[in-house]
This record gives structure tokens, sequence and C-alpha cells, in this order.
């Protein structure tokens, strides 16, 4: 870690009763936490797709048909989006460390 780094997690134990070490432990069980989350997010997303894939044309009453452009559109950037989310899932699972150090880098 750098000093800037300690400097910062060293501002923020200033609490009684806070370390440095316990704010560390915390990040990384935070990585592990958000990294669960994008991926419980990504899942529900395309669970959605798959279903609107399905049945767009009962619930907006047009043909099958005619909704086939609208779901591959919605379907792509959604794609795309899930992707990005993806990438910093998998930065918090593999290396929790790299992702609580990005964190206190745009804290800092």
């Amino acid at each position: 870690m750098s000093d800037k780094m300690i400097d910062l997690l060293n501002s923020i134990a200033k609490k009684p009763g806070t370390t440095v070490d316990h704010l560390w432990s915390v990040l990384i069980i935070q990585a592990q936490i958000s990294a669960y989350y994008k991926i419980t997010a990504v899942l529900v997303v395309a669970i959605a797709i798959v279903v609107a894939r399905f049945n767009l044309h009962k619930f907006f009453g047009v043909k099958k048909d005619d909704t086939k452009g609208t779901i591959l559109f919605v379907s792509i950037i959604l794609s795309i989006l899930g992707m990005v989310i993806l990438y910093g899932a998998v930065t918090g699972l593999a290396n929790p460390e790299y992702w609580a150090m990005q964190k206190l880098r745009l804290a800092w």
C-alpha cells in the first residue's frame, strides 16, 4: 500500500476502537459482498431478458414478430452493461485487495 492510502486509513481509524487492520479487513469482506451483489444483479437482468423475450408480446398486445428487433436491441445493451458489471465482480472475488485499493484511491 502506498503512504497516501495508509494516511487515509489512519485518518478514518482515528475513531475510538478502530484500527487500520480492522478497516482493511472490512474492505476485503466488502469486496466479496459487492461482487456477489453484482453477480446477483446480472443474473436477475439475464432472467428478465429471457422472460421478456418470450412474453413481451403478451404484455403489450403486439404480434410476436414485431418485438424481435426491440428485444435484440435491449438484449445487446443489457449484455454489454452486464459484462462491465461482471468485470468489477470478478475483480472483487479474484483479488479483493486490489478492489479495496481502488476504492481507497477513489476516496482519496
